[in-house]
């Protein structure tokens, strides 16, 4: 059950037409907007209770932070989002997000719609020798339950992010990606960072030939686009190169693209 210290923004979901581009942010709580807030938003009044917003206004979507409450909806998410060949070992389980909560709360977030988790973003964070060093997700998070997690460190590093599919393409993504923003400035840390898969590698190569950095390459100046990549750049993040053996993940050459944004 969310409670009004755990919601960070309401969002209105974007049709799927595409005629609407922009996410339009409330006023978030506790964390503030940076910056130049969208100029449409929402603020909930006074007798106007969370939780009946999401039930009754069928096109809010809550950003939240992650709870207890709302694991298992996030565990289930992974499955719908991550389907073979993906390796079932790498998805979280309850004892993983159970962790993350334990051991950072502050970065682990949901959206929520229709009391349903659609939704999910995971992080830690990393040392600035850790960012620099560009590791494999294994090293670099310390595994599922992130133990290389440094309250000290100067990075938000972005573990995992799922949306799912009956949603994507409606400002999910992108609302969970300015919660994460937010993070950055409210922890007063350096960039936020992640290497993120590039799933559509595959079939690319298969096509054309070429490697995970001419993909990536070609992904980063527009010339090809890329499921999860493409969004991301979308969302302001600048790409910095390819780790190559970052994670079993066959769509994407075992390769990952590494981003990064800075306030």
């Amino acid at each position: 059950m969310a409670t009004s210290l755990d919601v960070l923004a309401v969002h209105r979901l974007c049709g799927k037409s595409g005629r609407t581009t922009a996410v339009r942010y409330a006023a978030s709580w506790p964390l503030a907007v940076k910056g130049n807030a969208p100029s449409h938003s929402f603020r909930p009044t006074a007798s106007q209770s969370i939780l009946s917003l999401n039930r009754h206004n069928s096109d809010w979507m809550l950003v939240q932070r992650l709870t207890f409450e709302t694991i298992p909806g996030a565990t289930a998410l992974q499955r719908d989002c991550f389907p073979a060949p993906f390796p079932e070992e790498l998805l979280w389980s309850s004892a993983h997000l159970e962790e993350h909560l334990r051991v950072f709360p502050e970065g682990q977030f949901v959206a929520v719609f229709d009391d349903k988790v659609i939704g999910s973003a995971s992080a830690l964070i990393i040392s600035e020798e850790n960012w620099q060093a560009h590791h494999d997700w294994d090293t670099t998070t310390g595994g599922h339950f992130m133990r290389n997690h440094d309250p000290k460190g100067t990075t938000l590093y972005g573990m995992d992010i799922s949306v799912h599919p009956d949603y994507r393409g409606q400002g999910v993504g992108r609302a969970l990606y300015q919660a994460r923003f937010d993070a950055v400035f409210s922890l007063g840390l350096a960039r936020y960072g992640t290497a993120c898969r590039i799933p559509d590698y595959a079939a690319w190569s298969e096509a054309h030939g070429g490697s995970p950095i001419e993909y990536c390459e070609k992904v980063a100046r527009g010339e090809a686009r890329d499921r999860t990549m493409t969004p991301l750049l979308r969302y302001g993040l600048r790409y910095v190169q390819v780790l190559n053996d970052y994670m079993d993940d066959i769509e994407s050459g075992n390769s990952a693209a590494l981003l990064e944004w800075k306030p």
